[in-house]
């Protein structure tokens, strides 16, 4: 048998012995498909050679979507922190990729273009020379098609033609990283910029790269429709023999350029390869390279270094826009902005500059110009007529109570990724003789990793670098999954020039892991496992979507077991964003498992109350009626920025009613919350028990102190400390008396946590001498009780502003027939639609909030409606 080999990582490996190694282990990775072409050899006689299969006409597709990519070699950022992947790969649009030119300042500007990337020659010159543009945050590859549609994807292999072992260091804070980063174990630090040193980057030497997508059809390719110097015909597998046989070339390549493709499917830098696919079922379906797809860490080769992808599948008929930009963009797409009862009632979804569409996801040429991990997926809802083809409309057995109900909805790409080879921020979360080194940023969802570790590293009892440097309250597990205290998860900070503190966010449109949509908007998410090695628990909070959504008796879930190279789809029901009582505010969904969230593996949906256009500028909600305050200004508090983060502009969904704009006495979710940044958030209003429950009847007064069961200690918020803790010349004192509390199990266990850990044990056993605290009302305070108000569907007294149309209707119909009735509504004004959709005309247009009076456990939603038996304990 002629030796075939895959080049493992760091080392070559023939491929029989491969499959030795792989028949030894009790489990293969579930994405790595071999296929063994065996030939019996009982002679010398040479093996006769397939003829090539004829080329066939493209036919059946509805449209042909283009995608030009390249695969690069990138070191990414994973969070405020800067734990980063020194030997990142990953794949993008051409159009986002620029030649990080050396002998010129004028970098940003050569982007490339896809007869740049035709040439070989240019192709092979700028091959590990090139990165993201520097507005466009490394995030995984997303293109979409519709049922029925066929892709071409031309992939340019870009990754450097020769390994390096050093380097890698991420290009946002030009080859600088925060002191703690590069700082020893325990070593003293500052939160500033220093220049990075090198480190290894442990990438494969595998300088080969392809696209192989499971689960879709591929599509034979004529010769006259593959580009110049381009090979054409493969699926991006890595099995066949070394030669082009098989393979098709555009008459017009040269016999030099076709005979250098000796990797059949698999590209070398500088050469390029096409493949088409066709959608046949909606879904999500996971891409990936299969030239090195074993070694490193977790044996996952390019895999577990970024080099996946997702290709989403929709509706046939459907048009896609994006979800989430910046303030800029949606400004530059509403016409005449301030002529209607609302500012954004008139978003021209198909505006273009300079060619290039600003929101729809596919040019005039049905080339894929944006690669959002979220989109708009719009579908058509004209009647199909006795001919026409019936598919889009193949709701025979409608869903329960939404998904989306045939309409427009939101689509947020989840792929979650395990065995991040990842360069901690702290060097205590590297030492694998240290208990936090099983909490440091090792896995997590969609290139961003938000571990308990970095967290639990940079707190004031830890190092007192970062958010929480100044919250002694955080020192147990439970403040890390909190926004208020550490800010979104995953967020990627801007820094000033001189490097000396964090300024904003550096990607305004995708500034960290939280998905947003408007209350009452359809969703759907496309969850994947791009990890070569764990099984993970895709779990959501206050959401449900059901096994067989044309089922009326279908299970609901909320959680969902997925293994390696695995895909779902979840189409929320009851509705959607805020399920069946219209929640608003942040659900958390994460790896169930707690090792993987808590290394990282955990994001947020944000559910909104009022329209975000990500209008710049930190609102103080203390502070309503200052004359340079505005309430419509969205950048979130934040304890190390003090102009706050930005906050993504989110686009209406066409047709859809829009989001009440923001006002003094209702700024909307989250400004009417009465937390600190930097610190743990306050507990709900209404959230503790009291002995008189007839208070809630007495005209919103705040009850009787005596009657709040509270066990000593009220609601309230920690603002900050004097004297910070009892430490120094206390901690002797404060670590004995620590171990020598409660049994001699206890002693001994405490005894093995301080020998692992002294400055942990000792954190937790700290007392304080002077905390600033901050008593909150039980009833809530003056912004939560507005925003109850507002929730319940009447206007807080105050609101005066009827330019807006904020009037509210009681008894609104409901969301959907088979719900209850008792919802309210805002009456506004109706989202432009796009072509497809049906007229809106003639229907009055309603923002459904859950109309329920506030109750202890539900302040903002009330799940119970005025029917509902009344259970008595």
């Amino acid at each position: 048998m002629s030796a075939i080999y895959l080049i493992d990582h760091r080392r070559g490996v023939s491929i029989s012995n491969l499959f030795v190694r792989l028949l030894q282990t009790s489990v293969m990775p579930a994405f790595l498909l071999i296929t063994l072409c065996l030939t019996a050899c009982s002679d010398d006689k040479p093996v006769p050679t397939p003829e090539p299969p004829k080329p066939t006409t493209q036919a059946g597709c509805h449209q042909l979507i283009h995608a030009d990519i390249v695969a690069i070699e990138q070191a990414y950022l994973l969070n405020r922190f800067a734990a980063f992947v020194p030997a990142g790969m990953l794949y993008a649009l051409s159009s986002d990729v620029v030649y990080d030119d050396p002998t010129t300042a004028q970098r940003e500007a050569l982007a490339l273009s896809k007869s740049q990337l035709q040439d070989p020659v240019f192709a092979r010159k700028i091959a590990g020379s090139v990165k993201l543009r520097s507005d466009k945050r490394p995030r995984p590859l997303v293109l979409r098609m519709n049922e029925g549609d066929c892709l071409d994807v031309t992939l340019t292999n870009l990754l450097p033609a020769e390994w390096s072992e050093e380097g890698g260091i991420p290009a946002e804070y030009n080859g600088k990283l925060p002191q703690h980063v590069e700082s020893s174990a325990g070593a003293p630090t500052s939160r500033q910029l220093v220049t990075a040193e090198k480190v290894s980057k442990d990438a494969p030497r595998t300088r080969a790269a392809s696209f192989h997508v499971n689960g879709l059809e591929y599509v034979p390719i004529d010769a006259k429709d593959c580009p110049e110097n381009t090979v054409c015909g493969g699926d991006g597998s890595n099995v066949g023999l070394s030669s082009n046989q098989g393979l098709l070339f555009n008459p017009k390549t040269s016999k030099q350029v076709s005979d250098g493709f000796a990797l059949g499917s698999l590209v070398l830098p500088g050469q390029r390869a096409m493949l088409r696919m066709k959608g046949s079922k909606e879904g999500t379906y996971f891409a990936y390279s299969t030239a090195a797809p074993v070694g490193g860490e977790g044996d996952g080769g390019q895999l577990g270094l970024g080099l996946f992808a997702a290709v989403n599948v929709e509706p046939t008929g459907s048009t896609w826009y994006r979800s989430q930009v910046t303030d800029r963009d949606l400004k530059d797409v509403t016409a005449e902005p301030g002529t209607a009862h609302h500012p954004y009632a008139k978003v021209d979804y198909k505006k273009s500059q300079d060619g290039v569409p600003i929101l729809a996801i596919l040019d005039a040429q049905n080339n894929i110009v944006h690669s959002d991990l979220n989109a708009i997926v719009v579908r058509d809802e004209t009647p199909p007529t006795a001919s026409a083809d019936k598919s889009k409309h193949d709701d025979s057995k409608p869903p329960m109570f939404g998904d989306s109900g045939g309409g427009a909805f939101r689509e947020f790409t989840v792929i979650m990724h395990d065995e991040v080879h990842a360069e901690q921020a702290f060097a205590e979360l590297a030492d694998e003789t240290n208990p936090l080194h099983y909490v440091k940023d090792g896995m997590g969802i969609n290139y961003g990793v938000a571990s308990m570790g970095s967290l639990l590293m940079g707190s004031q009892s830890q190092r007192g670098v970062g958010v929480v440097a100044k919250c002694p309250e955080c020192r147990a597990e439970e403040f890390f999954l909190s926004s208020w205290a550490n800010g979104d998860p995953a967020l990627i900070l801007k820094w000033d020039e001189k490097g000396e503190k964090p300024i904003g966010a550096m990607y305004p449109d995708d500034p960290s892991n939280v998905h947003h949509s408007y209350l009452g908007d359809p969703v759907r998410f496309r969850n994947m496992h791009a990890g070569p090695k764990e099984t993970h628990v895709f779990h959501l909070h206050a959401h449900q979507w059901v096994l067989d959504a044309s089922d009326p008796n279908s299970t609901y879930l909320d959680s969902q077991t997925i293994s390696p190279g695995a895909t779902f789809s979840y189409g929320i029901e009851f509705g959607g964003s805020g399920n069946r009582n219209y929640t608003p505010g942040d659900s958390i969904f994460h790896c169930h498992l707690y090792p993987h969230f808590a290394q990282g593996m955990w994001e947020l949906w944000r559910v909104h109350d009022t329209f975000q256009d990500g209008m710049p500028g930190l609102y103080k909600p203390d502070k309503p009626a200052a004359a340079d305050n505005n309430p419509r200004w969205r950048n979130l508090p934040d304890a190390e920025v003090a102009q706050g983060i930005a906050m993504p502009a989110l686009v209406p969904l066409p047709g859809a009613a829009l989001a009440p704009v923001a006002t003094a006495s209702f700024p909307g979710y989250p400004f009417y919350i009465p937390g600190e940044p930097g610190h743990r958030p306050p507990q709900p209003p209404l959230d503790m028990d009291v002995s008189d429950p007839s208070y809630l009847a007495k005209n919103d007064q705040e009850p009787d102190a005596a009657s709040i069961i509270n066990g000593g200690l009220p609601r309230h918020i920690v603002t900050g400390t004097s004297s910070t803790l009892k430490r120094a010349d206390k901690d002797t004192e404060v670590r004995d008396n620590a171990l020598a509390k409660g049994g001699q199990a206890a002693q001994l266990i405490a005894r093995r946590a301080f020998e692992q850990n002294n400055i942990g044990l000792t954190a937790l056993a700290r007392e304080w001498d002077d905390l600033h605290i901050k008593a909150l009302q039980h009833r809530g305070e003056d912004g939560e009780r507005a925003a109850m108000t507002f929730h319940e569907g009447l206007l807080p007294a105050n609101d005066t502003d009827a330019a807006t149309r904020r009037e509210p209707v009681n008894n609104a119909p409901p969301p959907h027939e088979k719900w209850w009735q008792g919802y309210s509504a805002y009456r506004t004004e109706w989202a432009n639609t796009v072509s497809g959709q049906n007229s809106r005309e003639g229907i009055e247009p309603l923002f459904h909030v859950n109309g329920q009076p506030r109750a202890p456990g539900a302040p903002y939603a009330n799940p119970c409606p005025t029917d509902a038996p009344q259970r008595h304990y």
